[in-house]
């Protein structure tokens, strides 16, 4: 086994990324040939990590069957010559892959060392799915932030709302009471003014007879 390395699926299952490789000092990477690299290109292989969640072991890549003739020509392509495949998953979500492969020849993984791959795996499953759920609730405590400042933003708009219709009500108050006090004052000026017409029309009466006995 010359080279070992973690493939990574993107949320949708369209692209995988080689994240992490580790070959020997004789071999050259493949890191960039599997960056960002199309899904579909590799159907059989998709299905047996994705949908049936299962160890893609091949001793010989020249072996394969012809379902899997695309993968073959990609593997061949990358001078791999034998290769195994396990999933990295926690329940029914795949992370990815664990994936080892020789160049130099026919490789056959006895059950022993694959249920110890296996375990590697789900150590890197338990670690992939903390992150995710590190990350989850950090965006949701994002949004819980986002949603605070919003509705602090809001209770300082609805609070300049209501200050400005008290003062606005606190102004006609005062408006209303000044039209009241005036409306009060000429009603009282009406009835002294009332009150005091007789008493002014019998002064007149007065001045006038005194008026006309002096000229008489």
């Amino acid at each position: 086994m010359e080279r070992a390395s973690i493939v990574l699926f993107n949320s949708d299952y369209t692209n995988i990324t080689n994240v992490f490789e580790w070959c020997s000092i004789y071999k050259s990477s493949i890191k960039e040939k599997l960056k960002n690299f199309e899904v579909n290109k590799a159907n059989w292989y998709r299905k047996k990590i994705i949908e049936e969640k299962g160890i893609v072991h091949i001793p010989d890549i020249q072996q394969m069957k012809k379902e899997a003739a695309t993968e073959k020509e990609l593997l061949l392509s990358m001078a791999i010559k034998s290769v195994l495949s396990v999933p990295v998953n926690s329940g029914d979500k795949v992370f990815g892959m664990l994936s080892f492969s020789s160049f130099s020849g026919k490789i056959i993984w006895d059950t022993k060392q694959i249920n110890a791959i296996k375990i590697i795996a789900s150590i890197i499953s338990s670690a992939l799915h903390r992150i995710d759920t590190e990350l989850d609730l950090i965006q949701a405590n994002n949004e819980l932030l986002t949603k605070k400042r919003s509705l602090e933003q809001l209770n300082a708009s609805l609070e300049n709302r209501v200050s400005r219709e008290i003062e606005k009500n606190r102004e006609k108050e005062q408006l209303m009471a000044l039209q009241s006090r005036h409306a009060a004052m000429g009603e009282m000026i009406s009835n002294i003014a009332h009150q005091w017409r007789q008493p002014l029309n019998l002064i007149n009466l007065i001045c006038y007879d005194i008026y006309d006995g002096k000229k008489h």
